[in-house]
């Protein structure tokens, strides 16, 4: 392993390792994620993972992401946990008893949204231009979320499977994406993002449909749901 240092200089001083990783002749480069100390064990036990390291290399080649707590959120109160692909945040809720397979399993998912984050930049200005309408703008942002969603499950059964993860990092999937899209609206989730597409459209380009009111959505430490 080689550990380069890097001053970066802004308030205040900024020490960021460039750490380089060799796993069956590929080297990961990746940079030290700013993450709250709460969280700080999971994205450790997350880093033991070669392919998860590797998709933190992957993301970080966009920009720097950071990793925070905001208990006060909508979106983490109702949800776990997002990720802001204008600020390039993962914020998490936390909260005593919560379990670390639990954070886990939200991380390692809002690392896979962080992952197609040109794709939902590329929504959001086709919203702004006037390009897509609502209705297809909420549909295509969770295909992304179902993708990200499988691949994120996937991702942590190898963890769970190298005894890297607790098993209660699980994420729960559905099976295709009517499916999935299906709970997404009963949810609420997909009234989020209408509303997200409501801040960003023109006017004329806003197909109000009526999705389903938010409703409180249960979860088990045992089967996380990748939302």
């Amino acid at each position: 392993m080689v550990t380069n240092i890097i001053l970066c200089f802004s308030l205040f001083f900024i020490v960021i390792f460039q750490i380089g990783y060799t796993d069956n002749q590929k080297v990961y480069f990746e940079y030290e994620i700013p993450c709250a100390l709460e969280l700080r064990g999971c994205l450790n036990k997350i880093r033991q993972l070669p392919e998860a390291r590797n998709l933190i290399a992957t993301i970080q080649r966009e920009g720097a992401i950071q990793i925070t707590i905001n208990n006060d959120s909508n979106l983490t109160k109702k949800f776990g946990a997002f990720w802001d692909p204008n600020n390039r945040i993962i914020t998490v809720n936390y909260f005593r008893g919560i379990s670390e397979g639990s954070l886990i399993g939200s991380i390692i998912f809002e690392m896979h949204n962080a992952l197609v984050n040109s794709k939902m930049i590329d929504l959001d200005n086709l919203a702004v231009a006037g390009k897509i309408d609502r209705d297809t703008y909420v549909e295509k942002f969770e295909r992304l979320e179902y993708i990200n969603s499988k691949d994120a499950s996937r991702l942590v059964q190898q963890g769970i499977q190298a005894d890297v993860f607790p098993r209660d990092a699980y994420l729960h999937t559905y099976m295709n994406f009517d499916e999935h899209f299906y709970v997404q609206k009963e949810a609420g989730h997909s009234e989020f993002i209408a509303r997200n597409f409501d801040q960003l459209a023109p006017r004329k380009s806003r197909k109000y449909r009526s999705f389903a009111q938010p409703k409180a959505l249960s979860t088990s430490s045992s089967a996380n749901k990748a939302w």
